[in-house]
């Protein structure tokens, strides 16, 4: 039943800064969390030597999504000296940090590298090898690389296929958005699918959709796109588990509950309908497919 997605998912190409990324790195190196983090010794911070340890006080945080800022507050017991630009673990393992560069390098600062010697890691000039200036530290990412242009759509003979979402699954209540590097190829595959559903390439779209959603769980727009496609297709389960996820995320998509409404009046439940496509007008009055059901089911 799942075999022509489950091989279909695995042929598709990976995003090379994806929550999925940091994921399957974590998972690989059988730890807990994924990490979104680390914490670096560098231009402001300060060691001092307090018996057998040092003490550092101040340390820059690297963040997954916010970049890097510098905390005075922050502090750490080391057993040595710390290096300038070394990466502060403590009792974490090196896979913490290569997680962390796999699926976050563009946050880093333009020109900023994590390099590895003997399971020590620093955040240092790319160029040279050497310590980072505060202002260095501060600047912001280099701007992402225009994206590949899209594979030419091959229209798939049929739609007997079946369509489901393994390893996809569902986000949690405390959701976090992906990163704006992520979120911008999720948009960009998103678009690929949209221009493949047009041209009939379900197939394609299937793929686009589903790889921008493993990229950013947290996107209504993923969601809706994944769960319009299903209803296209007929596969009505998957179409309303899909739209169901995006109104959860946000409860005025307005795509998300018209798709909603409209799987309801295929399934003959007309209140049901009905009370989709008034939803999706309170979100915007003006939207005419909301309308257009309303005025099929005798609503207006």
């Amino acid at each position: 039943m799942l075999s022509w997605i489950i091989a279909l998912l695995l042929s598709a190409p990976t995003a090379g800064a994806s929550g999925w990324a940091c994921e399957d790195c974590c998972r690989e190196a059988g730890l807990a969390g994924c990490p979104t983090r680390i914490r670096v010794y560098g231009d402001g911070s300060l060691a001092v030597k307090e018996g057998p340890v040092w003490r550092i006080k101040g340390m820059w945080i690297a963040d997954c999504d916010d970049g890097v800022r510098f905390e005075p507050g922050a502090t750490a017991v080391t057993s040595t000296a710390p290096l300038p630009g070394e990466v502060v673990r403590l009792a974490s393992p090196p896979a913490t940090v290569r997680c962390f560069q796999q699926a976050c390098q563009d946050a880093l600062p333009e020109g900023a590298c994590i390099t590895e010697q003997d399971g020590q890691f620093r955040l240092l000039r790319c160029a040279d090898r050497g310590p980072l200036t505060r202002s260095a530290l501060l600047r912001a990412p280099a701007p992402a690389a225009p994206p590949p242009p899209p594979p030419p759509l091959e229209p798939v003979a049929s739609q007997d296929a079946p369509f489901s979402l393994p390893g996809v699954p569902a986000p949690g209540a405390d959701c976090r958005p992906a990163s704006a590097v992520v979120q911008q190829e999720a948009a960009r595959r998103r678009a690929v699918g949209d221009s493949a559903q047009a041209s009939g390439a379900l197939e394609v779209a299937a793929r686009e959709y589903l790889a921008a959603i493993s990229m950013d769980r947290c996107s209504a727009d993923g969601w809706s796109a994944v769960g319009a496609l299903a209803l296209a297709g007929g596969w009505l389960d998957t179409a309303k588990d899909a739209l169901d996820v995006a109104v959860r995320l946000d409860a005025r998509h307005v795509a998300a509950l018209t798709a909603l409404g409209q799987l309801a009046e295929q399934e003959g439940r007309a209140q049901a309908a009905v009370d989709a496509y008034q939803a999706a007008l309170a979100a915007q009055p003006d939207h005419q497919p909301a309308l257009a059901g309303l005025a099929r089911l005798g609503a207006l």
